[in-house]
Order: structure tokens, then sequence, then C-alpha cells
């Protein structure tokens, strides 16, 4: 049973949410282990979204998702508007 658990800046609406930062991503690998975060979580006031147990629509906000990816990448990826355009070229 592993959970990912998203922490950042998240916008809880009707049955979605919209992810606009990550501050931190968490793996949990035991019940215990993710009740212990989401108490530290709860304690600290921050946002967070255990992503395997949320059933609605979860929507990652582009400029996250590019911070996200040049993270784990270590470089800035292509835009949709780049990738496009050397296409063309």
């Amino acid at each position: 049973m592993k959970k990912t658990i998203v922490v950042g800046t998240i916008e809880f609406l009707n049955r979605r949410v919209v992810v606009h930062s990550i501050d931190e991503l968490y793996r949990a690998n035991s019940k215990e282990e993710q009740e212990a975060l989401e108490e530290t979580f709860d304690n600290e006031g921050v946002d967070y979204l255990v992503v395997e147990e949320y059933m609605g629509e979860i929507v990652v906000a582009n400029e996250c998702l590019v911070e996200l990816l040049e993270d784990s990448w270590g470089n800035k990826p292509l835009l949709d508007e780049e990738i496009t355009n050397n296409a063309k070229n």
C-alpha cells in the first residue's frame, strides 16, 4: 500500500482539485506512515492531497507542471508552443 501525498498550494473545489504549486512530494509505504504524515500536515495547517484516495478530477496548473519537470529533469522542458515551433522548423 503506497500512497503519494502532494503538499503545496491546492484549491479544493466540488469533485475537483487544482494543484497550483507543489512544495513537497511524499510516498507513504504504510497506513501508519500516511496517518503520521497527515497528522503533521494538519498540525502545520498546510494543504495536502493523497492522490490514490481522491475520487474527483485532479488538475495541475501548467506552471506547476513545468516546475515539477524542471526539478526532476534538472533542466527546463519545452513548452507546448516551443515544441510546435520546433516541429514547424
